[in-house]
């Protein structure tokens, strides 16, 4: 089959959910409430325009399982790998996207952790609370360990990455002068970043060598390139941490923005015209692997069910909007950020099934399940296919792979400031409840963040603990996508055919979370991994007290809400 049709068919249904399906549940699931409060932003703040803020949340929620996940996928075959990104954004991610908005909408300035500790028991709040907090550890660890990786892979990428910091702080000044206004400064930020590129190529950044600290004979901790790169990124993650959201973020999360637009074009435009034909096949059963079903579900959790978006709706992206926003805002933010995590998913689908010469060459990258765990890999296999098909258009090949590799790195970086940020938040309201002082600085609770970031890193001694414990990241995904969905039955108890909606994509997340949990738990256990498998049984503890709660009607809404 030709590669044409993963990029047509999808693009046609997203266009379609987001003209119908958004617009029913906009009327008839999410429909328009009085606000909680008078207002939503803070009184005199300054709020972005729809297409800038549009910018900064699909950067911040594109994280690096939207790629990595969905070349895995590819695995099992493209078909099952297409299908659920393309249903599950449409359904799955797009209903998760705009519910969280129109939950922001209703109880502004609360969290999601807040949401749940309104009526939930205290023994279930706490363990909501610390999954939460673990997720954001082992994810922002496990990207900025990823992210110094492909610092170590592309030297010649590495100068264009990091000089992208000042030109958000002159964005950010610029913005403050003029006004925010997407489509006039999109190809202004277009033209810079292609400049970038193309003169920072040959000043490439590197480090040699590496630093052993040895005890009795053995290496405990080692300080080489990929170390120093992550050191770096996380003091960059401390300080836009503690920076204005219009000061810092806001500028890198649009310029992430149009960078990924730009590959994704020029990806998609070298597809249809070089029209490859798919070389994966349709369905691939893996000798010695898992099966595709449920696993496939909980690795491609981008462009589905990632609860990780509500984190980021309720967190960062909706406090900015101002409280006269009107409904279409919210389907563009919540419904149209999905699809365009949706739309990331595909590309990588597409490279990764049409971007090898024959099906001899797709098997020997796809042979073994346990070397296609290597995510720094598979983002390389990315890389390349962007820069093959850009090469289709006539752009220089080497160019074209500089520019794809400083645009995930942008992705990658933009996530992990705002998991950051998430994190010193959530540790600020939880240590204010235990700890007198609430006007404390917030550097102590950035310090904190970031001291739980490094721990964590370098938790083997070589910055790769976040990596580690990823396993452990997707199925805490998932929960806490259930916790929001838990939060919306609640608040929709009084809505037959809304609750009906939440319901039955409930279910089907209950059937996902518990299959891939369970087969990962068999894992664990046949392989004598024993802290895994602790920790995926409490993982499940948890999802069991998180939904008795629920059915006993104690989740926020259910009463006068």
């Amino acid at each position: 089959m030709n590669a044409v049709f993963l990029i047509i068919i999808p693009l046609a249904v997203f266009a379609l959910g987001y003209r119908y399906f958004a617009k029913w549940l906009q009327v008839a699931v999410f429909t328009p409430a009085p606000y909680k409060y008078s207002t939503w932003s803070p009184p005199g703040a300054e709020t972005p325009s729809p297409g800038v803020l549009f910018g900064y949340h699909s950067a911040a929620i594109a994280t690096a399982g939207t790629l990595s996940g969905s070349a895995v996928a590819v695995i099992w075959g493209w078909v099952p790998a297409f299908l659920w990104v393309v249903v599950g954004t449409v359904v799955g991610a797009g209903t998760l996207g705009l519910g969280g908005f129109w939950l922001a909408r209703r109880y502004p300035g609360r969290s999601l952790a807040e949401l749940m500790a309104d009526r939930l028991p205290p023994a279930v709040t706490g363990a909501a609370r610390l999954l939460l907090l673990a997720f954001l550890v082992i994810a922002g660890a496990g990207l900025a360990w990823l992210l110094a990786r492909l610092l170590v892979i592309y030297p010649a990428a590495t100068l264009a990455f990091w000089l992208q910091l000042p030109l958000a702080w002159l964005l950010a000044r610029y913005w403050h002068w003029r006004g925010e206004r997407a489509w006039r400064d999109a190809p202004l930020v277009l033209a810079v970043l292609v400049a970038l590129v193309w003169l920072g190529a040959p000043a490439t950044l590197a480090f040699s060598g590496a630093l052993n600290l040895d005890i009795s004979g053995r290496t405990r901790w080692v300080l080489d390139a990929g170390a120093v790169w992550l050191v770096l990124l996380l003091v960059a993650a401390f300080f836009a941490g503690r920076a204005p959201l219009p000061a810092w973020s806001r500028p890198r999360g649009f310029i992430a923005a149009v960078h990924m637009a730009v590959l994704l074009a020029v990806l998609f435009a070298g597809v249809l015209l070089a029209a490859p034909a798919i070389s994966a096949p349709d369905f691939n059963e893996l000798a010695g692997g898992p099966r595709a079903v449920p696993l496939l579900f909980i690795v491609v959790t981008s462009g589905a069910v990632a609860g990780f978006h509500a984190l980021i709706i309720l967190g960062l992206s909706a406090p900015q909007l101002p409280a006269a926003a009107p409904p279409g805002r919210l389907r563009l933010l919540g419904y149209g950020g999905a699809l365009a995590d949706g739309v990331v998913a595909l590309s990588a689908i597409t490279v990764c099934a049409a971007g090898f010469s024959d099906r001899e060459a797709w098997q020997n990258f796809y042979g073994d399940w346990r070397e296609i765990q290597d995510i720094p890999a598979l983002l390389q296999l990315y890389v390349n296919g962007a820069a093959h098909f850009a090469a289709e258009l006539g752009i220089p090949k080497d160019f074209a792979r500089n520019f794809a590799a400083v645009g995930v790195m942008g992705l990658l970086a933009i996530t992990l400031e705002a998991l950051a940020r998430l994190l010193w938040l959530n540790l600020k309201h939880h240590g204010t409840t235990f700890i007198p002082g609430e006007a404390r600085p917030p550097g102590r609770w950035t310090g904190a963040a970031l001291g739980l970031l490094a721990v964590a890193a370098f938790a083997d001694g070589r910055g790769a603990g976040g990596l580690i414990l990823w396993p452990l990241a997707e199925p805490l995904n998932q929960l806490l996508a259930l916790m929001l969905l838990l939060v919306l039955a609640g608040v929709l108890r009084r809505q037959a055919a809304a609750r009906r909606v939440v319901a039955i994509l409930g279910l089907v997340l209950l059937v996902l979370i518990n299959g891939g949990l369970l087969a990962r738990l068999h894992g664990w256990w046949a392989g004598g991994e024993w802290g895994f498998f602790a920790a995926g049984a409490a993982i499940l503890g948890a999802e069991i007290m998180l939904l008795a709660a629920g059915l006993r009607g104690r989740i926020p809404g259910s009463g006068s809400a």
